[in-house]
């Protein structure tokens, strides 16, 4: 159902953060890395759709993931979780 809700409304970022937490979750980080690209594109100054995907890529290992945290970072500098990601 969440797949087809985002056929018809791609840009839909609230429901597209949501699956790719739920793919996260399920254990399948490269198809959440494929969704936070999407919304990379949409809302890239958005701290937790800059520092979900850094999470992951640091898993992957994959670079990317610094530079996205450090964006993450200088938006919510606050924010625990994403002091986590960063550390």
């Amino acid at each position: 159902m969440l797949s087809d809700w985002l056929k018809e409304h791609p840009a839909d970022v609230k429901v597209r953060l949501v699956g790719a937490t739920q793919l996260h979750t399920e254990g399948t980080g490269s198809k959440a890395i494929t969704e936070y690209e999407h919304m990379l594109e949409a809302q890239g100054e958005n701290p937790i759709v800059l520092n979900n995907p850094a999470w992951l890529y640091h898993e992957a290992g994959d670079k990317r993931s610094i530079e996205l945290a450090q964006r993450a970072c200088a938006l919510a500098p606050q924010s625990p979780e994403i002091l986590d990601t960063y550390g």
